[in-house]
């Protein structure tokens, strides 16, 4: 394996990029636009991974046979023949002054060229980093936040912006000012949640780092406008592949309607995807919606095999004689690090193995008219309201409300919290810590839990921030218990799992309950966690059917459904956006009792309070024949959820 130079590499990537050029200009009407889009996954893997692997291909015998004439030929050349004999050997290497002279001007002329590439490529650079940086502080001044879309991403109002903005934690930003029909709001949203969905945020700093180190070289600076615009042609046809004709022609309306609002996206070094684009482009776009229709694939396989061949073998031939040394063909070429075809598929259609970013589903701002707590910008946890629990993290317990905000940690990245009294965070290192309420068991304090310590929970208390585990990645609180992600891809529970008037339910120590888990939520009566492979499972009070399955308690986590994409318990949005405790003017959330899950072909499920048949329940605490409107059983929702 070795590395190939810039110049190399700019070579390689114009042939590539060519040869791609050709597939879009031949076979653009027959393909899925999404598998054309995935085409550029080559070029970008060219100039991002410079290595040239190795290949030994035998020489078939035919060849082997002419090659042993060599001898021959080197006993009735002339000694001072030097020149033709390097040619045969691959290596010519005639010694003369001109000769010398020449290759000493090439290594300097190479020599000057590096060095005005890394000059102009580190300013290129640093100018990308200064516009970005001026960019996203100018939006953050001015956003509104407007909600959430589909529970994972934020979404705030900006003037002339229309897109996707940042890597680690995008955020869609819409222009409701100019743009007042709340439908071309919502497609907007849609298309903007569709690029989330691929991580266009993440190709789009591909794209720009792909320009840095070849700005010299024009194809890629046409590559680059190019990729744009195949990708969102992708993304408009998956916005549209489950769209009636009207509700196509509504869409495409949504495109004129954002070009006439602000017309051509302003900033096109800025790390985001925009629904906007040129009047050519836009064309092109309507036409595809208009008269879109799913195309089958028949021609992917052959396409992808053409350009892996290609960049495989870097249109070089590689040749290993058997034992002769006659001749030394040339040995070097490049394999390029591709994905495999399984891959390639999976992303086009969809990776059925659920890997989620968890710092997506970190809790920074929650509260209640008892309990604010945010984390700042520097990792700051500061929290308000009561401390009869010793919530707070002072090191005392009082009956005080304190309105003004106190520090309680530093390096934190997660908070969560009970309406019960402890609340839990989580620092940047993996460290769990808890405070507040002990008498449930949630903060580990005692070697065992009594219904006396449950009941009487005010006199059993921790103070100050307790270390509760450590390799932890996410946590959530329940009712009266806690759940735990680790690194590890295992959850862990531990405290009240669920108590009434006659009978309780304690988990003393941390116990494993599930493997393999990619988010784990918590609701105010159950728990629900999402697993790799698709799958929900669900333990904890079930009075109203809110784990999906029958019995009014489900001790032991219980598979519900499969084919999921994300799961909530309770409610969707966590944040609450509010630095003001007093906003909350007394009033206390009530919890939803339900789980709502995502199935991977875009519906919502739902199982609880508030869907299925009005039924008259035993026992809801101390409440008997309770009525109410729920469900054991998930049961579709006939649109998607409103995240206002």
């Amino acid at each position: 394996m070795s590395f190939r130079s810039i110049w190399e590499v700019t070579i390689d990537v114009s042939i590539l990029i060519v040869l791609i050029a050709i597939i879009r200009k031949i076979f653009k009407k027959y393909l899925n636009p999404n598998t054309l889009y995935f085409l550029w996954i080559f070029a970008v893997i060219c100039i991002i991974i410079p290595i040239r692997l190795k290949i030994d291909i035998e020489m078939p015998q035919k060849a082997q046979e002419v090659v042993s004439n060599v001898s021959f030929i080197e006993q009735v050349m002339p000694p001072d023949s030097n020149l033709l004999q390097g040619i045969y050997k691959g290596n010519i290497n005639v010694e003369t002054n001109s000769n010398v002279s020449e290759q000493a001007n090439e290594v300097s002329l190479y020599k000057i060229l590096d060095i005005i590439w890394i000059v102009v490529t580190a300013i290129f650079s640093v100018f990308i980093v200064v516009v970005n940086i001026r960019l996203y502080s100018d939006m953050r001044r001015n956003r509104k936040i407007i909600g959430k879309c589909n529970g994972r991403v934020a979404v705030y109002s900006l003037s002339d912006y229309n897109c996707l903005v940042g890597i680690l934690r995008p955020i869609i930003y819409v222009d409701t000012e100019k743009l007042k029909d709340k439908k071309v709001i919502d497609y907007i949203i849609k298309h903007e949640y569709q690029h989330y969905r691929v991580r266009d945020n993440i190709w789009q700093l591909f794209r720009t780092a792909c320009l840095i180190l070849q700005w010299h070289n024009p194809l890629v600076w046409w590559a680059y406008y190019k990729s744009k615009e195949d990708g969102e042609l992708a993304c408009d046809a998956r916005v549209i592949s489950n769209l009636s004709e009207t509700e196509r022609y509504q869409y495409g309306q949504s495109l004129l309607s954002v070009v006439e609002s602000i017309g051509q996206f302003r900033h096109e070094m800025l790390l985001a995807t925009s629904m906007s684009g040129g009047m050519k482009m836009l064309k092109e776009r309507i036409e595809l919606i208009m008269k879109y229709q799913k195309r089958r694939k028949v021609l992917l396989t052959t396409l992808l095999v053409t350009i892996l061949g290609i960049t495989s073998t870097n249109v070089l031939s590689i040749v290993k004689a058997n034992s002769i040394d006659a001749v030394t063909m040339p040995k070097d070429a490049i394999v390029e690090q591709t994905p495999s075809m399984d891959i390639i598929e999976d992303t086009i259609e969809e990776n059925k193995s659920i890997a989620l970013n968890i710092e997506e589903f970190y809790s920074t701002n929650i509260g209640d008219p008892s309990n604010l707590y945010y984390i700042d910008d520097s990792g700051i946890l500061w929290g308000t309201g009561r401390n009869d629990y010793g919530q707070l993290g002072l090191g005392k317990q009082d009956s005080d409300f304190h309105n003004e905000f106190i520090k309680i940690a530093e390096n934190v990245v997660h908070v969560d919290f009970s309406q019960q009294g402890f609340t839990i965070y989580l620092t940047a290192d993996g460290k769990l810590y808890g405070m507040g309420c002990a008498g449930t068991g949630a903060l580990l304090e005692y070697e065992n839990i009594t219904d006396k310590m449950v009941w009487n929970r005010g006199n059993y208390v921790v103070t100050s921030p307790k270390l509760l585990m450590e390799n932890v990645i996410y946590a959530r609180c329940g009712k009266d218990d806690i759940v735990c992600l680790l690194d590890d891809g295992s959850a862990w529970t531990w405290g009240t799992v669920w108590r009434d008037a006659r009978e309780s339910y304690y988990i003393a120590t941390p116990r494993l309950i599930l493997e393999n888990v990619a988010l784990i939520t918590g609701g105010w009566f159950n728990h629900a966690a999402l697993l790799t492979d698709g799958s929900v499972w669900t333990w904890g009070y079930n009075y109203a059917g809110n784990c999906g399955t029958e019995g009014v308690v489900v001790s032991e986590p219980q598979k519900v459904a499969d084919g999921v994409q994300m799961v909530w318990t309770g409610r969707i949005e966590y944040n609450v956006d509010c630095k003001n405790i007093a906003d909350f003017e007394g009033i206390y959330e009530r919890m939803l009792e339900n789980t709502i899950i995502l199935k991977n072909d875009g519906t919502y499920w739902a199982c609880g309070i508030g869907i299925g048949e009005e039924k008259v329940l035993q026992r809801y605490w101390e409440i008997y024949d309770y009525s109410v409107t729920c469900t054991d059983k998930f049961m579709e929702l006939p649109d998607e959820i409103d995240m206002d």
